[in-house]
Parts: structure tokens; sequence; C-alpha cells
């Protein structure tokens, strides 16, 4: 929950098209980039 937060702050766009591609897995990707 605290991942998808986070990385909706920094790019609600990306994490939405993540969301859909990959689903949790894009949202911790997305983190350490």
């Amino acid at each position: 929950l605290s991942i998808g937060i986070v990385t909706a702050i920094a790019a609600p766009a990306s994490i939405k098209v993540d969301f859909e591609g990959n689903g949790g897995h894009a949202g911790a990707v997305l983190m350490p980039s």
C-alpha cells in the first residue's frame, strides 16, 4: 500500500500504466529507479 502511494505521487500516469501491465511488480521497480 505504501509503495503504491509513493509511486502514485511520483508518477500517477506511469503507475496507472504499470499497474495495468505488471501490477505491483512495476511499482517496486519504480522505487529504485
